[in-house]
């Protein structure tokens, strides 16, 4: 090795001798007279990130990655254009701002600064409402959605009318309209979504009209601009309208278009220009949109599997993706003139329904209504090809018929149709895995889901309380802080006469009606509040006679029906709230007869099921009745009356619609019951927790749920205290997490619990006061008491508010 090395030092100096000649000789070793060599070009430095788009909900996180190539040095440094942009850390995690926008990040090697990419980032508006199409009741479920946890809360529902089978929904961009597809009507049926001028919109609908579609209308999509409606009928091609500026549709000339083989789903592609319709005897078909909403066929018909069920078009408009009936998922790749380019097919399961891809374009979820599962993939941005997210597939209800993400992309919804109810998951937006969050009950025949946005989330207003004090025969009317949830007395009149000795006092969902049962005078009073003034008119037509001895009252959830349990006569009163103050009068009610006396009367969140507790014989049982959506009228449902004590006073239903509570002042306890569906028995009826009761103060009298679903509040009249229980999302069982005591001649009676959950309102008919309480958010316990006065005795109270 030593003579090596002083061979190669002589070679070396022999070169530098012969430098002037020759600049580049090797002095490493070669010999002899080979050419000179060239070194190696300096490496280029470059960078690179996965998508030059992204999609992050307001105020939450999202992880960026970067990639370096031609340097050893791969770090990068993050940077927000925007000055109100939010911010991200060095490792590449995002927070996006609360503000709606469009932002910029730039990333940036560390080896060469001028060399950067940027990512576009869209913070999308809040999700706000949840419509899901109930086809075997006429229904359209209405939810609010919370916009942390996707949870979403019940909000009543809309009845369309007899012989429809509402089986499709779609909204337009704006969130103005909603259109049902009636599959049995063959028609098309238009609301708007009140307000239709305010994007921030109560939920709310309002009739439009309707129109005639081919037979048997199954989907229907709103185009992107928002002008047209088209509709897949599966017995008569493609039936297109316009939208008019209230939203009323007009048929466009020729329509219907001619598809393929009974036409099942449909979709119009992110540009507007072109439209896809799977046809379930095979393959897809596409059109070209023209200027007046027409459809202009393009030729060919792009093969599927069997039974192609639904179809979609990804954000970016480059891929469109078939559901097919065998469990087969064809993907396409979509030309410049509109037509499809297969890229392959690949089995998913054994059966498949419905599809939807995320507003980010990154993730597409698959149903399968005989396996129950929801099957998720990875899109590739570049070639379209899908690789199992991990984790997948995903639990769901029984038969679930149709998934949906929100806009935000945080969120994902599947309607069960087999166990009627809605599956809600969050979405980790890092990977497209799913979480569930939780299940709510839903109408008979969950077919449907839509969604809308606003620029804020939904929030609740407290507005006014209402008493009614049993020994003065009147109902008092209080205006709520909306910070602080106290009481004032609403200007004059502040009070308002009632029949006589008032034991129960309701308000309608909307907020719009208040009701007062008068035990000793056999009669109901209404009044209509004020939406400024929280001042209460009495209806021209009040009061209204009922059977002898109304002591409970409830208002459905649609706000069209009022349900009266008369303890001295064992039945049960029905009243059609619109006549009561739209006449006709005299009105004649109603009456169903019950087993014994009923004492308490609620009605779960769906409007599916009226509960009736009643005495008879000693004990304490539980009348389930299904209510009929057109008529209000009830049918007992099989198995009743379910027994769970001794003597009911109060019974609560939790927002979910899967557990129930009663009251028991006899036993001094609650007794609990989960909700059957039609997945695990009977709907409806009832089965005892385990542990079946949960113990009270003395003489427990009323049971109220915080609209959340968290929290269960249970006045004791005797021990003169309430008690805080915490609800156990999965299994319905109480906890119980606190006590506020009263002055021991308080004797709370009646409670309720404002629509922003914030606030609870106690009528204490010892002393004649109405306390106001703030409710931890977290505990549920109950803050020092407001006091304000509300009459001789008060018994029962009602908070109103409004969604804004």
């Amino acid at each position: 090795m030593i003579f090596q090395k002083t061979k190669n030092a002589r070679r070396c100096s022999l070169g530098v001798l012969l430098l002037v000649s020759f600049l580049l000789t090797d002095c490493g070793g070669g010999g002899g007279s080979s050419s000179p060599s060239t070194p190696p070009s300096p490496a280029v430095v470059s960078l690179t990130v996965a998508s030059a788009t992204a999609l992050v909900p307001p105020g939450k996180n999202q992880t960026f990655s970067a990639t370096v190539t031609g340097s050893a040095n791969t770090s990068v440094t993050w940077s927000v254009v925007e000055v109100n942009g939010g911010s991200i850390t060095a490792s590449g995690i995002y927070t996006a701002p609360l503000t709606l926008g469009t932002y910029h990040l730039i990333a940036t090697s560390v080896a060469d600064s001028t060399k950067s990419a940027t990512i576009t980032v869209t913070v999308p508006q809040y999700p706000r409402f949840a419509y899901v199409a109930n086809a075997n009741d006429s229904t359209i479920s209405i939810y609010t959605v919370d916009p942390v946890t996707g949870i979403l809360r019940p909000d009543g529902y809309y009845y369309i009318g007899l012989s429809t089978q509402p089986e499709s929904l779609a909204i337009d961009p704006t969130g103005s309209y909603l259109y049902v597809a009636d599959y049995t009507g063959s028609r098309v049926w238009a609301y708007s979504i009140n307000p239709p001028s305010n994007i921030n919109k109560t939920g709310k609908l309002t009739f439009i009209g309707n129109v005639s579609s081919a037979g048997g209308p199954t989907s229907l999509t709103v185009d992107p601009s928002g002008k047209y409606v088209y509709v897949a009928n599966l017995n008569g091609g493609v039936t297109a309208y316009t939208i008019g500026g209230s939203g009323a549709l007009t048929a466009i000339s020729g329509s219907p278009f001619t598809a393929g083989t009974n036409p099942d789903g449909v979709v119009v592609d992110p540009s507007g220009k072109y439209l896809y319709v799977s046809n379930l005897g095979g393959g897809v078909s596409a059109y070209t949109i023209t200027g007046t909403g027409s459809l202009s066929p393009i030729a060919g018909t792009a093969p599927t599997g069997t039974n192609p069920e639904a179809v979609v078009v990804d954000p970016s408009g480059k891929f469109l993706y078939v559901a097919n009936n065998d469990g087969t998922l064809s993907s396409f790749s979509i030309t410049g003139t509109g037509s499809l380019s297969p890229i392959g097919s690949i089995t998913v399961s054994s059966s498949l329904d419905s599809i939807t891809i995320d507003p980010s374009g990154r993730y597409i979820y698959l149903t399968d209504s005989v396996t129950n599962q929801i099957y998720a993939y990875s899109i590739n941005s570049t070639t379209g090809a899908l690789a199992a997210v991990t984790g997948s597939p995903f639990a769901t209800g029984t038969t679930p018929q149709f998934v949906s993400v929100d806009s935000s992309g945080q969120f994902l919804y599947v309607a069960n149709r087999g166990s009627n109810d809605v599956w809600e998951y969050s979405i980790n937006t890092d990977t497209g895995g799913l979480t569930q969050s939780g299940t709510m009950r839903s109408r008979s025949g969950s077919y449907a889901l839509a969604l809308i946005q606003g620029s804020a989330p939904v929030t609740f207003i407290p507005k006014f309380a209402y008493t009614a004090d049993f020994a003065t025969s009147t109902v008092y009317a209080f205006s709520i802080n909306s910070n602080s949830g106290a009481l004032t007395n609403v200007p004059s009149p502040n009070t308002r006469a009632t029949g006589s000795s008032p034991a129960a006092i309701a308000a309608d969902p909307s907020g719009q009606y208040v009701f007062v049962a008068n035990r000793t005078s056999n009669t109901i009073s209404a009044y209509t509040i004020d939406p400024v003034t929280g001042v209460l008119t009495e209806s021209s037509y009040s009061p209204f006679s009922t059977d002898l001895g109304p002591q409970a009252l409830t208002v459905d959830p649609s706000g069209r029906f009022l349900y009266v349990a008369n303890q001295s006569s064992n039945s049960v009163t029905i009243f059609p709230v619109q006549q009561i103050f739209n006449g006709p009068s005299p009105m004649t009610p109603v009456v169903q007869s019950i087993g014994g006396a009923p004492q308490a009367v609620s009605i779960d969140s769906t409007g599916l099921f009226l509960y009736v507790g009643f005495i008879a014989t000693g004990t304490l049982d539980v009348n389930v009745y299904q209510i009929d959506s057109n008529s209000g009228g009830l049918t007992l449902v099989s198995g009743s009356p379910f027994g769970s004590g001794s003597n009911p006073y109060s019974i609560a239903v939790d927002p979910t619609g899967r557990f129930a509570y009663v009251t028991d002042s006899v036993l001094n306890q609650v007794a609990g019951f989960s909700i059957s569906s039609p997945a695990n028995g009977t709907p409806g009826a009832l089965t005892p927790l385990i542990p079946a009761t949960f113990g009270t103060g003395s003489i427990p009298t009323v049971i109220i749920i915080n609209p959340a679903g968290q929290f269960a509040f249970v006045t004791s009249s005797g021990s003169n205290y309430i008690t805080t229980y915490a609800i156990d999302p999965v299994t319905g069982l109480f906890g119980v997490n606190g006590y506020y005591y009263l002055n021991l001649d308080d004797n709370p009676y009646g409670i309720s619990i404002d629509i922003s959950g914030r606030f609870a309102y106690v009528a204490n008919k010892g002393r004649g006061w109405i306390t106001a309480h703030a409710i931890d958010p977290l505990t549920g316990i109950l803050g020092s008491p407001l006091y304000i006065s509300g009459g001789t005795s008060p018994r029962s109270i009602v908070a109103t508010g409004a969604v804004q």
